[in-house]
């Protein structure tokens, strides 16, 4: 039915002229409210189009037919957001069809004579301009806030029409062009002022950037003379051509009118030699009225070349540009000077460019606030100008316009240009060098050097030329001193030289294209890299009888580096030193001893057999310094320098103690100092400087060895740290605050297995005795172990933890706090600010959390190749600080999986088709809330703060696989999950819904298998996957009903082999085919990729 909510058969028609009602009738009226859906695209596939029938095509009733419309039902949701859109954002553009009017303006191509437009076979196009200013006739009105960076929808509509018309349009199209004009003004003075839109609307001033080609504009369009015909190589059709139109109307005196182009990346123009381009003027022109037109290229609209022209009617040679680099880099380099110091109208000097002659500069105002133009004019009144710092190899915006140099306006004409190249490319040739030096001497020494030169003009395949000349020098050396002593000494002292030098001498002035000739300017632009490291190492391995070696020598272990980088650019010159030293002593006893203390008890075995070790199994110091120095001198601003120093000391102590074999004790204790100024260090009194880190952890592991079927382990873990660095500090601050984070972690976990309890508990059955002839008791123990044997191990785990992180802290807490064995800390508040000064805020906020977590597993088997398995969790948490308190529980419950994997040799004739047989499935279900409880306090709260998600998976809900005799494996599975989001408070619901279907199918060929009638000696692997996915997000606001609101749809195929050509030598052929849609748009998005791929081994 339609909107009217009634069918064919219920509608009653009416006739205007005799006021009658006229009801449904199958043959005469079988459409009374004529709302019915129709189209016949026959007669346009007939090529008559002015007889197609579009009257009926937006019939609401019937239009299930409609192709277009997908088997959508109507609706208002034309954006399909999913809510209706009720309020109105939209451009509104007009333009008059009318011969007469003078928005025949707009007419670019198509029939151009007016006298035609009244016959059904004449076409014509117009360019209707999207801006909204008044300079735009076509432009009527903005409602509400519409921006062109969104556009959804085009509603087309016909006014002033007093007759039956038909309009026809063959195509609607969004152009836009490269060359923008500019949007405060295109047209300026002399100066770059902007002409006010008043001034230009008085004197009918315009300019317009537009294009024309041989497709849109066939009768206009004129091709330059040696312009390179394009022919599609399939069609033979010849290739659109097109040129770039500047159109220009009233251009007054002195006025100059232009567009642009900014690169996303910048242009590099060095590798070639000139700049050509077809310029071509309109017919119109005359002798006084020939426009001057210019093109400009740099970094933007004060640093520019420019080039500028007379432009005379038709193709003339004249017209066209060439641009020669080097005559203007020539200009600029020579000027450079004159534009900076110079007076305008300075002609007391000449340049010689590319052709030989002398010719005069003149320096005159630029476009822009103190700048300058170096001016030199060539033949047939062209120019070349030079302004601010231009560079062709940071080519970021180019402009071409037009200028009237005449004391009266131009009337009006256009501007093509066409094959706008750089030519001419530099085909200097360039080499590359490299000597190595390997050299071993015995086992003493060796010695490695390359030495390596790539000049300017050298360049690699696919990349550009290298820009500058490179020597790099590296020669290293590594030193085994120890050599020197006997070898059962055992000492190792290895010792290692490098000395690298990379320098780099540009040809062009760096960051700009100005060619340096003589040698010293290149060692004044130069790059240069010198690096120093030298570093020897001490250590002696154990082995000797002599206790004072054994416990000294044998356990020192002694590092130092030392390394200097000077660097040097045009703009900086870096100089860096350091060194590291490290000491590290290890104290470990090398036997550890068992004293049993609980012998003479008649505790159980597993405490009374237990050994006490008074000594620790790891007792390692060490001590490590670092210094660093950086100057660095800015070679641009009067040689500034900047200075950082940093030397710091790290000491570390890491114990570990096993008193009893189920009982382990780990400590770290780690405290870096800073020992920048040689006034806070103090060697006698062992004060190394301020203290700007403390990390300290502590463990206790405890598993004792109760029985073989039950596993029990208790841990316990504290992280405790003090971070006390000057950098990090708030302004205002004293010293000794400091930021704590300490965190704690207890878990206990188990593993019983029922099965090796029962066999532990029946291992030894009795003997039937006389009063139990028939072994009663046997049976009963028999029949629980069966009963109880087919649950597997259960696992558990409990875990508390805390976590607290404390700013501005001025003393450290207690040490049980630090060990973990008290989360209260005692420490010196924050004093009084009695001063009067400014009292320091406090931006960061304490912050604590506790949590639990409980997680478990087991399950058990019906049968040996059924199993069930079951892996419940809950977790709830609690986060404090200043001014929140967020409470989060969690609950996964049930999550159980059931696999069936049966033995298939015991299944007859399945047994002779495959080698494994699976089967499974998984589900799982979680909740989470999570709850603001300062929120949940306030009594006045509308709503809830809890915020509540819910998510149930199948992953899969059916699992198989099947590996079949003959070598085929086969894959499928089946996922789904569905979850729902209460945001609490949030006045919008979400819920999420996706479905995976996974097929794949694996064949491997032995070797020896035929192809294609040959045989091949390889193995070839072969894998084909299908798969086919949806996910769906749906969202509810103020607790109606879900509505879609994003989701796409998938299927995915794809083909890979794999060919062993030979033991190095791999190969094979990827192919994939993808469809993928919204679920909301319709939008499809199709990829078709195939490829060949392989892999080379070296050994």
């Amino acid at each position: 039915m339609g909107l009217d909510g009634l069918t064919d058969d219920q509608e009653i028609g009416f006739d205007p002229t005799t006021l009658a009602a006229v009801p449904f009738d199958p043959i005469a009226n079988p459409d009374p409210h004529r709302d019915n859906f129709f189209f016949d695209v026959s007669s346009g596939q007939n090529f008559q189009f002015d007889q197609i029938d579009y009257n009926h095509i937006n019939g609401p009733e019937d239009n299930v037919n409609d192709p277009d419309q997908g088997r959508r039902p109507n609706t208002e949701d034309i954006n399909n957001s999913g809510f209706i859109d009720t309020q109105n954002a939209y451009f509104q553009f007009a333009i008059h069809l009318s011969p007469d009017h003078a928005d025949t303006s707009l007419v670019v191509g198509g029939d151009r004579d007016k006298t035609n437009w009244g016959d059904a076979q004449s076409w014509r196009m117009y360019r209707i301009p999207l801006e909204t200013n008044a300079l735009n006739s076509s432009f009527i009105n903005q409602i509400g806030t519409p921006s062109f960076a969104l556009i959804e929808m085009v509603r087309l509509w016909v006014t002033n029409v007093d007759q039956p018309t038909r309009l026809r349009i063959a195509s609607i199209q969004i152009v836009g062009n490269k060359w923008q004009e500019d949007t405060r003004g295109s047209i300026v003075d002399s100066v770059g002022n902007i002409i006010p839109s008043d001034q230009l609307i008085a004197n009918q001033e315009t300019f317009e950037v537009s294009v024309k080609n041989t497709f849109d504009n066939p009768g206009d369009y004129v091709s330059p003379p040696g312009a390179i015909v394009e022919f599609d190589r399939v069609t033979g059709v010849q290739n659109r051509e097109q040129a770039l139109v500047l159109n220009y109307t009233n251009l007054q005196p002195g006025h100059s009118a232009q567009a642009f182009q900014t690169f996303f990346n910048e242009q590099d123009y060095t590798l070639y030699n000139d700049l050509r381009m077809f310029v071509y003027g309109s017919e119109n022109l005359t002798e006084d009225q020939l426009p001057e037109f210019f093109i400009r290229f740099g970094n933007g609209n004060s640093d520019y070349y420019e080039y500028r022209t007379h432009v005379r009617p038709g193709w003339d040679s004249q017209n066209h540009l060439n641009i020669v680099f080097n005559d203007l880099t020539a200009l600029k380099s020579e000027t450079e000077f004159a534009r900076l110091e110079g007076t305008f109208d300075d002609t007391t000097f000449t340049i010689k460019l590319a052709d030989g002659a002398d010719r005069n500069v003149t320096i005159t105002a630029g476009t822009s606030q103190d700048r300058k133009q170096a001016i030199v004019a060539l033949d047939n009144n062209r120019q070349y100008r030079v302004q601010g710092t231009p560079s062709l190899s940071r080519i970021r915006q180019m402009t071409v316009g037009v200028y009237n140099p005449y004391i009266y306006p131009l009337d009006k004409g256009e501007i093509w240009l066409d094959e706008l190249r750089a030519g001419d490319v530099r085909r200097d040739r360039g080499l590359a060098g490299r000597i190595s030096i390997d050299a071993d001497f015995a086992d003493f020494a060796t010695l490695r050097g390359t030495f390596q030169q790539i000049g300017s003009h050298y360049r690699q395949i696919g990349q550009p030329e290298a820009g500058n000349t490179s020597t790099l020098i590296d020669l290293n050396t590594n030193l085994q001193l120890e050599k020197f002593l006997p070898d059962n000494w055992g000492y190792a002292m290895p010792v290692r030289i490098r000395w690298r030098k990379d320098l780099r001498l540009p040809r062009l002035q760096v960051g700009s294209d100005i060619l340096l000739l003589r040698s010293d300017q290149r060692q004044e632009q130069r790059t240069e890299t010198l690096q120093r490291q030298f570093s020897i190492a001490y250590s002696k391995r154990p082995g000797s009888e002599n206790p004072l070696v054994a416990w000294t020598l044998e356990r020192t272990r002694i590092n130092f580096s030392a390394s200097s980088r000077v660097s040097r650019t045009v703009t900086r010159e870096d100089t860096t030193g350091n060194y590291q030293g490290a000491l590290t002593l290890d104290l470990t006893p090398r036997s550890q001893p068992r004293i049993p203390i609980l012998r003479w008890t008649h505790l159980p075995k597993f405490i009374s057999g237990a050994g006490f070790n008074p000594l620790p199994t790891q007792f390692i110091m060490d001590a490590r310094i670092n210094r660093q120095k950086q100057t660095g001198v800015n070679r641009q601003f009067n040689n500034t320098q900047q200075k950082r120093f940093i030397r710091n000391l790290n000491r570390n102590l890491r114990v570990r103690m096993s008193p009893f074999k189920a009982v382990t004790l780990d400590y770290s204790l780690a405290i870096t100092n800073d020992m920048k100024a040689d006034s806070t260090i103090n060697l006698k009194e062992l004060n190394f400087g301020p203290e700007t880190s403390y990390r300290q952890t502590f463990g206790i592991d405890y598993r004792p060895d109760l029985a073989s079927w039950l596993r029990p382990t208790y841990s316990f873990t504290t992280n405790y740290s003090e971070n006390r660095n000057p950098q990090l500090q708030i302004t205002g601050t004293s010293p000794d605050d400091r930021t704590i984070s300490f965190s704690n972690r207890r878990s206990i976990r188990t593993n019983l297995n029922i099965d090796r309890m029962l066999s532990s508990a029946f291992e030894r059955p009795s003997r039937p005795s006389g009063d139990d002839p028939e072994g009663v008791s046997r049976k009963l123990a028999r029949g629980v172990r069966a009963f109880l044997g087919i649950l597997n191990p259960i696992n558990m785990n409990f875990t508390t933890s805390e976590n607290q992180n404390l700013f501005n802290i001025k003393s450290r807490p207690q040490l049980g706090y630090q060990l973990g064995f008290s989360n209260t800390p005692r420490f010196q508040a924050i004093a009084a600010d009695t001063t009067g000064g400014a009292q320091v805020i406090t931006i960061q906020q304490n912050r604590e959390t506790e949590s639990v977590t409980l997680d478990m597993d087991t399950g058990f088997k019906l049968i040996s190749d059924l199993s069930f398995t079951f892996r419940p969790n809950w977790r709830s948490s609690n986060t404090r600080s200043t001014n929140t308190n967020i409470e989060q529980r969690s609950r996964t419950w049930p999550e159980t999986s059931i696999r069936w994997s049966p033995n298939v040799r015991r299944m007859g004739g399945l047994g002779r088709l495959f080698r494994r047989i699976d089967l499974s499935s998984r589900y799982a279900r979680r909740v989470d809330r999570q709850t603001n409880l300062n929120l949940a306090a306030n009594t006045n709260l509308v709503g809830t703060a809890e915020t509540k998600t819910t998510s149930t998976s199948l992953s899969p809900l059916i699992g198989v696989t099947l590996d079949w005799a003959i070598g085929l494996a086969m894959r499928g599975n089946y996922e789904t999950y569905d979850e729902v989001s209460r945001l609490g408070l949030s006045a919008t619901d979400q819920k999420r819904q996706n479905r995976t279907l996974t097929l794949a199918f694996d064949y491997r060929f032995n070797s020896g298998f035929r192809f294609l009638g040959h045989r091949l000696n390889g193995n070839l692997t072969t894998r084909l996957q299908v798969s086919s996915s949806s996910a769906q997000t749906l969202i509810s606001r103020d607790g109606n009903s879900f509505k879609p609101s994003n989701g796409q749809k998938q299927i995915a195929i794809s083909f890979r082999t794999d060919y062993q050509f030979s033991r190095h030598v791999r190969g094979g052929l990827n192919l994939e085919w993808t469809n993928t849609e919204n679920a909301i748009t319709k939008e499809k998005r199709l990829l078709r990729s195939g490829g060949f791929w392989t892999e080379f081994q070296f050994n």
